[in-house]
């Protein structure tokens, strides 16, 4: 499992300190597309020239502020569909192979109208997966993390989602599933279904982006356990030095 670093480490000024990834050996880079990070023209240039001089690839994480897929509002729904579908024209155009996307969030309207969000959600799903598959791209629905809105928390809601048959795979993110104790099932599983993850630790309750081994994620079974191949495994810290501890602790884990 070749392991990278997401710019959350970097959020919101990565374009002005991208000169400090060169100097990371990391075979991937997954971009945050989002708020003053969002990939213009000017920065597709920037990231397709320092793909070439470094020889890293790419993934990209669709954005997740504001946005809400699953919105009840016609035109809340349509504003974050379309924000998502031109971050996946943003990884297109940089030649990453897969792009994160997050699921929506329900809201107290479900209490009266019972799956409203979920269809809304669903379909939204729908349309952003073949709009990827027209790219050519692999989409990773990501597992939420608890005390959300947010849909796809456990793999009760992923065996819906893949029920329905919609042509996606899974963003196993470590940390989420390890604040519901879902860490084993998501593995046992959905092992085939796994495309990409997400690598950082907490104390099992609440998302907290801990270096690897700070927390209470078992990772001596799941360096024996979580095996994929070429299957990217990304560090999200939120500070540079807490993502290279992460990233030299998780080599050792799993020997990438």
């Amino acid at each position: 499992m070749p392991i990278g670093i997401s710019t959350l480490c970097t959020f919101g000024k990565t374009f002005q300190t991208l000169g400090q990834y060169g100097d990371i050996f990391s075979p991937v880079i997954e971009i945050q597309d989002d708020w003053k990070d969002w990939v213009d023209g000017k920065r597709a240039k920037r990231l397709l020239e320092f793909k070439e001089c470094h020889g890293v690839e790419y993934t990209v994480h669709t954005p997740i502020i504001d946005i809400n897929i699953a919105s009840a509002n016609d035109r809340l729904r349509e504003l974050s569909i379309r924000l998502v579908l031109k971050s996946l024209d943003h990884a297109h155009r940089i030649g990453a192979r897969l792009a994160v996307v997050h699921p929506g969030a329900r809201s107290p309207l479900d209490d009266y109208y019972p799956n409203t969000h979920w269809s809304h959600n669903l379909a939204s799903l729908r349309r952003i997966s073949s709009y990827a598959e027209d790219l050519g791209l692999d989409i990773g629905i990501e597992n939420m993390s608890a005390h959300t809105w947010s849909f796809l928390q456990n793999t009760d809601e992923f065996k819906r989602l893949f029920d329905e048959g919609l042509p996606v795979k899974l963003t196993l993110d470590i940390g989420h599933a390890h604040t519901h104790h879902l860490v084993r099932d998501f593995i046992e599983k959905y092992r085939n279904e796994i495309a990409h993850v997400h690598i950082h630790d907490n104390m099992g309750n609440v998302d907290q982006h801990l270096v690897v081994g700070k927390g209470t994620v078992d990772w001596d079974w799941l360096g024996k356990n979580l095996s994929f191949g070429s299957i990217n495994g990304i560090i999200e810290s939120v500070s540079m030095n807490d993502a290279l501890a992460s990233l030299e602790k998780s080599r050792q884990i799993f020997k990438s």
